[in-house]
């Protein structure tokens, strides 16, 4: 004990017995001493940390490496093959009715519909010959022309023109390997798969075997859109398509 009976412990030492008291400690008295009182006065009423970028603290790394890749996101709009025109749908506006915009090619899409499109009336069911009638897909673009090119700009690490670059070969794989009535039948994607990048050894494998065996691992519709000839009959060799490509900065992390 120090003079006039108070303890001689320093004020540290206080200052964590006090804590301890508020947190609830099993051997901490229910009512704290006048010491300890007049040590945490000053400290309840000293202001909080502030609020402003002086009191932010940058986020810890994550363990491990983590490397930031940007790609190019290119997205593909909708292609409507005369299957089934009993169940031929679209959202991109128009009926292919007998109105006044009846037959009338639709503007290029500019952004993605949000509503369900009208429904065919009666009279306008579609037959063999006229696979699309009664359909928005009546009206909208022939294969390719219906694939709407954004205006090219720099993103991220890629310039102007090897966005437009690369905007270009994506429509030029779409075409060949979506938009081909051979294909769309069953057969062979020979011409996209010749402008496979020839250094991606990973991706022809894949295919080989996706080809050779299909299976859930190896499926070939990953990259292509074809039907079994055995369950599905193209009406003509018309492939109608409506949307754009867009493009995007992706960012991916490996730990």
């Amino acid at each position: 004990m120090g003079r006039d009976g108070e303890s001689s412990k320093s004020d540290e030492e206080w200052e964590r017995f006090v804590r301890e008291a508020e947190a609830g400690s099993g051997d901490a008295p229910e009512e704290p001493s006048a010491r300890a009182r007049s040590v945490t006065g000053p400290l309840r009423e000293e202001p909080g940390p502030p609020d402003t970028w002086r009191g932010h603290e940058p986020p810890r790394r994550r363990a491990g490496k983590a490397r930031y890749v940007v790609g190019l996101l290119v997205a593909a709009g909708l292609l409507v093959v005369a299957l089934d025109p009993g169940r031929v749908t679209g959202w991109f506006g128009g009926s292919g009715g007998d109105g006044d915009d009846a037959g009338r090619p639709l503007a290029a899409e500019s952004k993605r519909p949000d509503q369900p499109p009208p429904t065919a009336p009666a009279s306008q069911q579609p037959t063999l010959e006229q696979p699309f009638r009664g359909s928005p897909a009546a009206r909208w673009a022939d294969g390719p022309a219906g694939i709407g090119m954004p205006a090219a700009r720099a993103t991220g690490w890629m310039s102007k023109a090897q966005v437009a670059r690369a905007l270009a070969r994506s429509r030029d794989f779409l075409v060949p390997s979506d938009l081909d009535a051979g294909v769309l039948r069953g057969e062979r994607p020979a011409k996209a798969m010749a402008l496979m990048n020839p250094r991606q050894q990973d991706v022809r494998a894949y295919l080989a075997a996706a080809f050779r065996t299909p299976s859930r691992t190896n499926d070939p519709l990953l990259l292509f859109s074809r039907f079994d000839p055995a369950k599905v009959k193209l009406v003509g060799n018309v492939v109608k398509t409506r949307g754009r490509l867009t493009h995007a900065v992706v960012t991916a992390t490996r730990s």
